[in-house]
């Protein structure tokens, strides 16, 4: 079966009464499988080329994923029923439109006239591109994607019916649109580890993006009110800093 996957944007605004945007990939949804648009996509929030919020940026991986789905219509052309006939050859991008449903489907229409799951699913065409909008956590993923745009940086985590925390997905869905926002509002909204962590100073590992790694006890780090210097700090004293562009992680060893 293909590696579902949900991947979710969060931002500055997300524990401010600002739920996540949440998207839904169908097929290679491992984190190699996601890779190129991720970064692609946090390399265009880093160059400023999109704006660093979810509200007017998450369209642009929703785009991304309409390239993917478009190479690979292309690739697949000449196979005698192409998956994404709608992307097909010499169609540009005005030219696409979902496919009218087939007899197969009308029939399914007229077999469960009142039954709103059956009229929900029933058509021809779901995925508008490889990366789809959607309102939830979907019951079927393998991982969970997090794109966190203050920090400019994503993640992965693996996404079992059940995770070590006896959680299951529908806790996972309660903990993302719940939990998550009211635990940020209640942290600095300049912080930049992502959860909450024992008192007192531990032993953290700093990666960079040009493969350096350096160790540091530290309280916390933090971003400086322009959202751009990212602060070590240990007690009340800054013993170091970073351009946030600069940083790809900040965990606890």
């Amino acid at each position: 079966m293909s590696t579902r996957c949900n991947i979710v944007l969060i931002d500055q605004r997300t524990g401010e009464g600002h739920p996540p945007v949440i998207f839904y990939q169908h097929g290679d949804g491992y984190p190699e499988g996601v890779r190129e648009k991720l970064d692609t996509f946090i390399r265009w929030v880093e160059e400023r080329r999109i704006r660093r919020n979810t509200g007017q940026s998450s369209g642009w991986l929703h785009f991304l994923g309409i390239q993917d789905m478009a190479r690979s219509a292309a690739k697949y052309a000449a196979d005698p029923r192409p998956l994404w006939p709608h992307f097909g050859p010499g169609k540009g991008i005005l030219d696409v439109e979902p496919r009218v449903p087939d007899e197969h489907n009308m029939n399914h229409v007229r077999q469960y006239p009142n039954d709103p799951w059956a009229q929900g699913i029933a058509g021809e065409d779901w995925e508008c591109g490889f990366v789809e909008y959607t309102d939830c956590l979907h019951g079927d993923i393998e991982f969970l994607h997090v794109v966190d745009m203050k920090n400019v940086r994503w993640y992965s985590m693996e996404a079992p019916d059940m995770d070590a925390f006896g959680r299951t997905k529908a806790d996972l869905h309660k903990w993302l649109l719940e939990e998550v926002p009211e635990w940020l509002a209640g942290r600095s909204p300049n912080r930049f580890f992502m959860y909450p962590r024992e008192d007192g100073p531990e032993m953290c590992r700093v990666e960079l993006r040009n493969g350096t790694v350096a160790e540091y006890v530290l309280d916390d780090a933090v971003c400086g009110e322009d959202g751009e210097v990212v602060k070590l700090m240990r007690g009340a004293a800054c013993i170091n800093t970073y351009h946030v562009s600069e940083v790809v992680s900040i965990q606890p060893v």
